[in-house]
């Protein structure tokens, strides 16, 4: 353990963790040391205690369908810095280095490798409330998802339709029932409250569009446009080889927040001038409609992120204000100039006060004589 230690002080030590329901299996990259514990209390207070002799600088795993979590809480509880990583890049990863097998120690050096070569950053504090409401609102979409193929095969079958009614009002008042828990701690997280209040101003974002998207996409107002694009998944990708030019398509992100944009965005080509104005000059220049609807979803989540980042409510005519404020604004540095030309003149028309400039002579010619021819 001394050795351990010592190396600890001389080297960045990166620890990388293989996640199942049973088991941690944890890999420390410099001192090439496996280690298993139980995933249970018990066996995270020993990883705990592990890992605070070590003084890591980054503890890493995966993202395992939500399995992580307790494990992040506890880190963080004792500041231990530690970071998640997407498994599509992990397996993206694992091929570029030829790796065939597959165990979890395996897996928990292949972690520790990819945080090391590429920096991963420790992830922000996670606020549990924000974590519960995720669930509540992902719940909210498996349900209604369910009741839409329970409609499907209620229209579809000659049989069981007492059954499927049933089922259909059981998960109806689930719904409202899930609707209302999500309502009820909005109203309690100021932070959500304030940005579904910002997002409802837009005309196409409906109360349940605003509160999915403030809680489904927390980095809406803190990322650049290209970023948020790229979360939501319709920032177009080129696709290009030598003289090859092919067509940009969209791809990843985050399919509930996508489907949700795609909604609003809908609805905004109707009723928001803005988008309806955007879409149709597209159309006007010959571009397919799928086209055209995902450049203005792209367009709607770049607004609501402006929106948040700005702290202001929609409003139609963004050109027509940024002019008024450049008028503004040059007429008050014009008033400015005006002004200290004014004193300059003032200045220089002041008359002179000759008896103080001959007690001036005087006293230089007292003080050297010699002046005087």
């Amino acid at each position: 353990m001394n050795g351990s230690i010592k190396v600890s002080v001389d080297k960045e030590i990166t620890v990388g963790i293989d996640i199942s329901k049973n088991y941690l299996d944890v890999y420390v990259l410099e001192l090439e040391e496996m280690r298993r514990f139980e995933y249970n209390s018990r066996g995270v207070r020993k990883l705990i205690k592990y890992l605070t002799s070590l003084n890591p600088f980054i503890v890493s795993m995966e993202y395992t369908a939500g399995l992580e979590r307790n494990l992040i809480f506890a880190l963080q509880q004792h500041n231990i810095p530690c970071c998640c990583i997407n498994p599509y890049n992990l397996k993206n990863f694992t091929k570029t280095m030829n790796v065939r097998a597959k165990t979890d120690l395996i897996s928990a050096k292949l972690i520790a490798q990819y945080t090391k070569l590429y920096k991963t950053s420790p992830m922000q504090k996670i606020d549990k409330n924000l974590i519960y409401l995720k669930d509540l609102v992902k719940r909210h979409i498996q349900l209604v998802n369910i009741l839409s193929s329970e409609k499907n095969r209620l229209s579809g079958s000659s049989l069981n339709k007492k059954h499927i009614m049933k089922f259909i009002k059981g998960v109806e008042k689930s719904i409202d029932e899930n609707y209302e828990e999500i309502k009820k701690m909005v109203e309690s997280n100021n932070e959500v409250k304030k940005k579904a209040e910002i997002l409802k101003t837009m005309p196409g974002v409906g109360e349940y569009s605003s509160i999915v998207l403030a809680i489904l996409l927390p980095e809406l107002g803190y990322t650049t446009r290209r970023q948020i694009s790229s979360l939501c998944g319709v920032a177009p990708y080129v696709n290009q080889s030598g003289k090859y030019k092919g067509k940009s398509y969209i791809r990843g992100g985050r399919k509930d927040v996508r489907n949700l944009v795609y909604m609003v965005t809908m609805a905004a080509i109707r009723y928001n001038p803005v988008i309806k104005e955007y879409y149709y000059s597209l159309i006007s220049k010959g571009k397919p409609k799928k086209v055209a609807i995902v450049a203005c979803m792209r367009k709607v989540i770049c607004i609501l992120n402006a929106m948040v980042r700005e702290n202001k409510v929609f409003m139609a005519d963004y050109n027509k204000l940024q002019k008024e404020e450049n008028k503004n604004e040059s007429k008050i540095i014009e008033k400015v100039e005006n002004q200290e030309k004014h004193n300059e003149n003032i200045k220089q028309s002041e008359p002179l006060d000759f008896n103080k400039d001959l007690k001036d002579v005087v006293l230089v010619v007292k003080s050297d004589p010699n002046m005087v021819t």
